[in-house]
């Protein structure tokens, strides 16, 4: 499973290729480095291979954070309220860029947001937990459309 955290967990002694390849383990030594350059070219930071978090943007810690965790070639992609220290503008284009990503790797996202626009915006399919209990799992139109219940209607501010 990679895993990409709301504040990025990027080791912040190391370059965005040292975070990388640090996610590497399981590839042969001589594959890594090259493997790692097309991850970040592959979420557009060529060029930004030798920067340290600190000198980065948000967006681009972010795009770094999940090179890391696509490094391990995961079977799931698990995405923690990824984009909720970003700006609005930012967000959209991390947004684009996931959707194009989900094509590109065809690993299943589960995406957790609180940001029902998010939510609509990304999900195939939403399914909406309210303390601890799951309450509907439709595609985002239909929840939006024929919430189950007022407990629902009123998880999602629909009231």
């Amino acid at each position: 499973m990679g895993l990409v955290f709301q504040s990025y967990a990027l080791f912040p002694h190391m370059t965005a290729l040292g975070n990388v390849v640090a996610a590497m383990g399981h590839r042969p030594r001589a594959e890594r480095q090259a493997a790692a350059r097309d991850l970040l070219a592959r979420m557009g930071l060529a060029g930004l291979e030798d920067r340290r978090p600190a000198q980065l943007s948000g967006g681009q810690q972010q795009r770094v954070a999940v090179a890391r965790a696509l490094a391990r070639e995961p079977r799931v992609l698990l995405l923690d309220e990824p984009f909720a220290a970003l700006d609005r503008r930012t967000r959209r284009s991390l947004h684009a860029e996931l959707r194009a990503l989900r094509a590109a790797i065809r690993v299943p996202i589960l995406l957790v947001t609180h940001d029902l626009d998010e939510a609509r915006d990304l999900a195939d399919l939403l399914c909406v937990i309210d303390q601890g209990e799951t309450l509907q799992t439709a595609p985002p139109h239909e929840v939006l459309a024929a919430p189950t219940g007022d407990r629902i209607r009123r998880a999602l501010d629909l009231d």
